[in-house]
């Protein structure tokens, strides 16, 4: 079986190109890679806001995988429907099902309208917040400085890079039973119930941490501005009264649980600072 899979240098991505190559051909496409073979991976340099390769790209495959470049998806799936690709799975986000109208919202459901209208088989894999995020407290925890929380007790069920990537996997090179599947975490967890985890592992040491809530509310997210930070700012703001549940879909999907977020933490903990950023 051979698969395209975009963004493969991303964090879904490149866990999701190593597990696919276990056993399959993969053609691996990314805006920056440098074109080459490796096992049975070979890379390409493709950017989704380019037209042009995909359907050559595309037209010696069995599924690929899609992680959107908003704005940028309809020549993709247009190419993928002019071959005849006979399996799509796209990687959306838990937005879709908010009750609340939201930039990501709405451009995820967009990007879901195309797929469905273009009548490839899709399976839609709707992450809630990603560990990896927290990724950008590391290195505040490993200097000993505090790290800004905007609503500290929010409290979500993060899913870890290497289920989403797992589950892909799965969808992509298997019969699934659903077209959608929403994945979380086993546990919702507040960011300072997960900070203190990530702290524990990365230096032992108690973390150090200040409540910026009413800044962020005035001036937004400081290291996330723009829609993508505002609608977590109100995510954030929601979950600090509600808890957001888990699904068990990981554990559908996988027959496992769901990777808890100490065991993530761990891995995490060993990450160069560069691979933090």
């Amino acid at each position: 079986m051979k698969i395209l899979t975009t963004g493969a240098t991303g964090r879904v991505g490149s866990h999701l190109v190593r597990q696919l190559a276990e056993h399959h051909h993969v053609a691996a496409t990314g805006r920056t890679v440098h074109p080459r073979t490796q096992g049975l991976i070979t890379w390409h340099r493709a950017d989704l806001a380019d037209p042009q390769p995909w359907t050559a790209l595309l037209g010696d495959v069995d599924a690929a995988f899609l992680f959107p470049a908003f704005g940028h998806t309809q020549h993709f799936i247009d190419a993928a429907t002019e071959v005849g690709l006979q399996k799509l799975v796209l990687l959306s986000s838990g937005a879709v099902n908010d009750t609340h109208n939201s930039l990501i919202k709405t451009v995820h459901a967009e990007i879901e309208a195309q797929a469905e209208a273009s009548g490839i088989p899709t399976v839609r894999v709707r992450p809630t917040v990603f560990m990896a995020n927290d990724l950008a407290w590391l290195p505040a925890v490993r200097s000993g400085t505090p790290v800004p929380l905007a609503y500290p007790d929010a409290s979500m069920p993060a899913v870890a890079e290497q289920d989403i990537a797992a589950v892909a996997a799965t969808c992509l090179t298997q019969d699934v039973d659903r077209d959608t599947y929403e994945l979380t975490g086993p546990r919702s967890l507040t960011q300072l119930e997960r900070l203190r985890v990530l702290a524990k592992h990365t230096t032992g040491a108690r973390a150090s941490w200040t409540d910026i809530t009413d800044i962020a509310e005035r001036e937004g997210l400081p290291d996330m501005p723009g829609p993508p930070g505002e609608y977590l700012l109100k995510n954030l703001a929601r979950s600090s009264l509600a808890p957001v549940p888990p699904s068990e879909d990981v554990h559908e999907v996988l027959g496992r649980a769901a990777i808890d977020y100490s065991v993530w933490a761990t891995g995490a903990a060993a990450q160069p600072l560069d691979d933090a950023r």
